[in-house]
């Protein structure tokens, strides 16, 4: 077997080890799982009128805030032009043109970050701008450019003065199930099916990504419910917002290997709940 045949069987056999696993953890949650969701917590109407998501990288503001994007009378996405571990001008330039072209399709309103150290652009958007609610990515999370985004945010809206209603999606780190206040969107099953197809036909760059493994997430949430998946986000006041903020620098070098475990749905979930937990006692 050459070279290119046995790392094409081992990437085929890697997939086929996670799907499995997914499904398996998909069988476990809907069979012995326990209701996760009150129907108290949806998200209200009122405040889905002209909204704000900020998205660290091209896709975090639809693999967090799908059903918001959809459902808001107007919607603005201020996109800090992060790029992980590769910032080289290529990537620059595929990652704006995938989030320019979901822009398009969904009629959002695309701001890009003018400078990844001068966020003034950012603050006069705050001060300027009345948005029904602010979402931000969960602060609770391996990557370090989605916990920059919440310092920035942090700081920026202490400063402004202004009470916002502040919802924190959850990117590959799920909300954890206990001791939480939060809100949800519900998702049909058409709905998380055209979720993941419009991921996987807009960002082609991130095919690495699993959708898949994501939506799973938002499926687990809704068992026991009428509706097919979920939408999940934290509501924090910015005092309880600062002080998880510390807790996570603090604790990062924990948080930042939880990072080993987000193919494994049930077990971050679990990892999720204990490190909250943590916080709050």
């Amino acid at each position: 077997m050459g070279k290119n045949h046995l790392k094409s069987f081992k990437l085929k056999a890697r997939i086929l080890k996670y799907r499995t696993i997914w499904f398996g953890s998909g069988l476990l949650s809907r069979f012995l799982g326990k209701k996760l969701i009150n129907h108290n917590y949806i998200l209200p109407n009122e405040h889905l009128e002209n909204i704000l998501i900020l998205a660290p990288h091209a896709d975090d503001e639809w693999i967090g805030c799908s059903s918001a994007l959809q459902l808001s009378e107007k919607s603005t996405v201020y996109y800090f032009n992060f790029l992980g571990k590769n910032y080289s001008s290529a990537n620059e330039k595929t990652r704006l043109e995938e989030i320019k072209k979901l822009s398009k399709i969904f009629s959002f309103e695309l701001i890009i970050s003018e400078n990844r150290e001068d966020y003034s652009d950012f603050q006069k958007l705050i001060t300027d701008k009345n948005y029904s609610a602010i979402f931000i990515p969960f602060p609770l999370d391996w990557h370090p450019e989605h916990i920059k985004v919440n310092d920035i945010t942090q700081e920026i809206i202490s400063k402004s003065g202004k009470n916002f209603n502040l919802y924190f999606y959850h990117i590959s780190v799920p909300i954890p199930e206990v001791n939480i206040k939060y809100s949800y969107l519900p998702l049909s099953e058409s709905e998380a099916k055209e979720k993941r197809k419009i991921f996987g036909e807009n960002y082609i760059s991130q095919k690495n990504t699993s959708i898949r493994r994501l939506v799973l997430q938002n499926k687990i949430w809704a068992q026991g419910q009428k509706f097919y998946a979920a939408e999940m986000y934290a509501r924090f006041q910015i005092t309880e917002w600062k002080e998880f903020l510390i807790f996570v620098h603090k604790n990062y070098p924990a948080i930042s290997k939880m990072i080993y475990h987000i193919d494994f749905p049930l077990r971050i979930r679990k990892l999720s709940n204990r490190i909250y937990k943590d916080f709050n006692y």
